[in-house]
């Protein structure tokens, strides 16, 4: 129960009520709290039923609902946001007026969940794409576990005492006492990289992703029979899981069976893959249970992990604390236990460090998924920046100087336009990629590799792709023609996205499915039938079989790794046969859509 302390801090009245009201109240005494009621009804957000019982119970305020109705009519008081605040809103977005992170309506900071809303209602002329309702999505689940995660200072009745005792969340020692056991296992797992990462330099781990023990000294080359990687385990995980909440379960138990065997040989053989892998299944993604699977993926990670390490190994106590954290839903201290474990790589390899790389960018890219904007900005600038501030220092005229190599530096100019996008910031966005689109052109230029697996060009159709969200979000702040641009980028990545991953891999899967639905919703039905005719597994819903090797994942022929382990690499390969695609017409292609994005981002609303 609030003390008459912490009530008056967040300004409510109790024993220190300047007067009494009336019974029923008149017009001085609605006067009186007006300010109170505003704050409990519009910025608190509670239901106006909760309000009349505060207001009664704290201030002996009786008032019925309809006299509350008809006092926010006067007043001008709305929980829902009508039209001109959305298009209000998302006008100050579209000129950078405002950020995601800094945007209000009438003064207070945006509900999302309100916005959402009112754009589900519908509002003439206005359109999101599926992947701006995506997320917009994302900030309303942000506000959501914020909420939850903040101890509420919301009114009290006076009746609350025996809820709060009844259903008490987890006090703060019992957090305490799990970030103390977080900061053991630590210490446990740098002992176990000490010996198997950091004594080696981290070679072993960036020249093959099998186990230093396993590499013949002096070759650069280690002999294998297997090759996993983590993109094959995060794809089939998060196909699957998708697949069986849409209630397809053939296809899903395909996906999920390949996962399974993937997460168990990588923990058989304490595979170098371990740490992208664990990333991906203790997520704060995946803390809610699919109704359709009967346990977590972070259950299934931590089963296979005490059954095939035993109890005691460093990784299983590793993954005994991240479940732990994802069925009590402590997000923070995941993402607090992460934050050190990339610290700790940065400590011992250095930032500039390949494997350092790839750890900092999965955590980045994991921050951004669950729209931690501030910490993926700050951990971006911490551990990022300085490795790839070169990138974005290069003048226009004079070529950009790569720091790392090309892939590494796609993905980091990919993810850094992702992140302003989501903060807002729409004019750095198109900065960074202006200067993706330079290094592109570039590279395009001189290109002649195999295009399946390429990891040049799995970079230069992600980046694409996010071309293309950057044109639907000019399509639905500014001029309408973006749409057209959006969708010829789009069109461009998933062609690009088939030849380099083929027709049967998930992400393929995932961007034509997304851009059918766009179709659809644009009502562009010949469009969308020619995409279903086109990739006619995308929508089966019985497959027999999921192929998960084919000539798109082979090795690469340099240094033995897969197709997402760019960095490693400045010579990689995966494959030298080319019948399908011809270099010049997918530059050709790509150029159509840099070409389309304005000098400068004031020229955007003059187009």
């Amino acid at each position: 129960m609030p003390t008459p302390q912490s009530v008056g801090s967040y300004g409510f009245l109790d024993l220190t009520s300047p007067r009494r009201p009336s019974h029923p109240p008149n017009a001085a005494d609605w006067v009186c709290f007006r300010n109170r009621i505003i704050e409990l009804y519009q910025h608190q957000d509670l239901p106006l039923h909760q309000v009349c019982a505060f207001m009664e119970a704290t201030h002996g305020f009786f008032a019925s609902p309809k006299m509350y109705k008809d006092r926010f009519r006067s007043w001008d008081v709305h929980k829902k946001y009508n039209e001109a605040d959305v298009r209000d809103l998302f006008e100050r977005l579209a000129d950078g007026s405002t950020t995601f992170r800094d945007a209000k309506i009438h003064g207070h900071p945006v509900k999302w969940a309100r916005v959402r809303r009112r754009v589900s209602e519908g509002i003439h002329g206005f359109h999101l794409s599926s992947r701006h309702k995506k997320q917009l999505d994302c900030l309303v689940q942000e506000q959501k576990l914020a909420k939850q995660q903040t101890p509420s200072h919301a009114p009290q009745s006076q009746n609350i005492q025996d809820t709060c005792i009844n259903n008490a969340a987890p006090s703060s020692p019992s957090l305490e006492a799990l970030d103390r056991r977080g900061h053991q296992v630590l210490i446990s797992v740098k002992a176990y990289l000490d010996e198997r990462v950091f004594a080696y330099g981290g070679r072993g781990y960036i020249e093959s992703w099998l186990p230093p023990d396993m590499i013949a000294v002096g070759h650069k080359r280690a002999s294998f029979s297997e090759m996993i990687h983590p993109s094959e385990l995060n794809q089939n995980l998060a196909r699957g899981l998708s697949m069986l909440v849409e209630g397809r379960d053939s296809p899903a138990a395909s996906f999920l069976l390949c996962a399974t065997n993937v997460t168990e040989t990588v923990l058989a053989q304490e595979h170098g893959t371990l740490t992208s892998c664990l990333l991906d299944a203790f997520h704060p993604r995946n803390i809610p249970t699919y109704p359709r699977i009967g346990h977590t993926m972070s259950e299934s990670t931590f089963t296979t992990a005490r059954r095939t390490l035993g109890p005691r190994h460093p990784v299983t106590l590793l993954c005994e604390f991240l479940h732990i954290c994802t069925i009590t839903q402590t997000t923070s201290s995941i993402f607090h236990f992460w934050g050190h474990f990339c610290r700790l790589y940065s400590s011992a390899l250095t930032i500039k460090s390949p494997m350092t790389i790839y750890i900092n960018q999965k955590y980045l890219e994991k921050l951004i998924e669950v729209c931690r904007y501030d910490e993926a900005l700050a951990h971006m600038q911490r551990s990022l920046d300085p490795v790839f501030s070169s990138l974005l220092d290069s003048q226009p005229d004079v070529a950009v100087d790569i720091p790392v190599n090309i892939p590494a530096s796609l993905w980091y100019l990919r993810h850094r336009a992702r992140l302003l996008r989501c903060l807002g910031d729409l004019r750095q966005e198109l900065a960074t990629l202006k200067v993706s689109s330079r290094i592109i052109t570039a590279e395009l230029s001189k290109l002649r590799v195999g295009i399946a697996g390429s990891p040049i060009l799995e970079e230069i159709f992600r980046t694409i792709d996010e071309v293309a969200l950057y044109y639907a979000t000019q399509a639905s702040f500014a001029a309408e023609e973006y749409r057209q641009y959006s969708f010829l980028a789009q069109e461009v990545a998933v062609t690009l996205c088939a030849a380099v991953r083929g027709d049967q891999d998930s992400k393929t899967l995932s961007m034509v499915s997304t851009l059918e639905q766009d179709y659809r919703q644009m009502g562009l039905a010949d469009r969308a039938r020619s995409l279903r005719e086109a990739y006619p597994r995308v929508f089966a819903s019985n497959w027999a079989r999921v192929e998960t090797v084919s000539r798109h994942h082979f090795p690469c022929r340099s240094c033995g790794n897969g197709p997402n382990t760019q960095i490693f690499c400045d010579q990689h390969m995966m494959s030298l046969d080319d019948p399908e695609e011809d270099m010049d017409v997918i530059a050709y292609r790509v150029g159509r859509v840099f070409a389309l994005l304005p000098e400068r981002y004031d020229l955007v609303e003059a187009r």
